[in-house]
């Protein structure tokens, strides 16, 4: 896992897209139905494809890159 600033952060942003997945922290407490409601507790953690800015715990990069960006892992 990559920390979201400092080195481990520009490392993440000089590799190719393609192979960088953000962990990011979901609030599943808000007013609007979400797609991840059967976790227990109030936020989960959801792993996407790409860098994300919001709500993100750090990056990983994999050495194969991802085929698809709608692609989503609960943590």
């Amino acid at each position: 896992m990559f920390a979201p600033y400092g080195h481990d952060l520009l490392t993440v942003r000089n590799t190719d897209e393609r192979h960088a997945w953000t962990i990011l922290d979901v609030d599943l407490t808000g007013p609007d139905p979400h797609p991840y409601e059967g976790e227990d507790g109030d936020n989960c953690w959801v792993i996407v494809t790409g860098y994300h800015w919001v709500n993100r715990i750090g990056y990983m990069i994999t050495k194969a890159p991802w085929e698809s960006d709608d692609i989503e892992v609960v943590y």
